[in-house]
């Protein structure tokens, strides 16, 4: 690496680390494993982006996993975007039908990836069971203790 981009990356980080300033936070398509352009590569996206979501963070391609790590030298989060949605709708089929389904997100929760850092998970649509009585947020609070336990006293 050249000194001006040491410098670069070394002031791109430090601003991003600031708590003052506004985080972005961006989705990411990445379902295409065979990219025709640069706009299907993760390391396309602006710099000044905090936090990015894959939409298809499964089976990550080798280029792919090579960018996550460009944009962690920047500063940059890569979360991992899930469907509560999905889950439920795995969950009661499996209650239902008392078959085993491989579920990818538990799966891709519980495996270690060796090759980049796990920085979290976002969870959609979490508000269409926020208050109802069946215990679906109490669950998702439970996973959420699980990838990010609360220091010990």
């Amino acid at each position: 690496m050249q000194l001006g981009t040491t410098k670069y990356l070394e002031n791109l980080r430090q601003y991003k680390a600031d708590t003052e300033h506004k985080k972005v936070y961006a989705w990411f398509d990445n379902s295409e494993k065979n990219p025709a352009s640069r706009a299907q590569h993760i390391t396309s996206l602006p710099d000044s982006i905090d936090i990015v979501g894959l939409m298809c963070p499964s089976e990550l391609a080798t280029f792919e996993k090579e960018e996550i790590v460009t944009l962690r030298q920047k500063g940059t989060k890569v979360v991992y975007a899930i469907s509560y949605d999905e889950i439920k709708a795995q969950y009661e089929n499996l209650i239902s039908t008392q078959l085993e389904l491989d579920i990818e997100t538990a799966y891709w929760i519980t495996t270690d990836a060796q090759e980049y850092d796990k920085c979290g998970i976002a969870i959609d649509n979490i508000q269409n069971d926020y208050y109802q009585t069946n215990g679906n947020y109490h669950n998702v609070k439970e996973t959420i203790n699980i990838m990010n336990p609360a220091p010990s006293k």
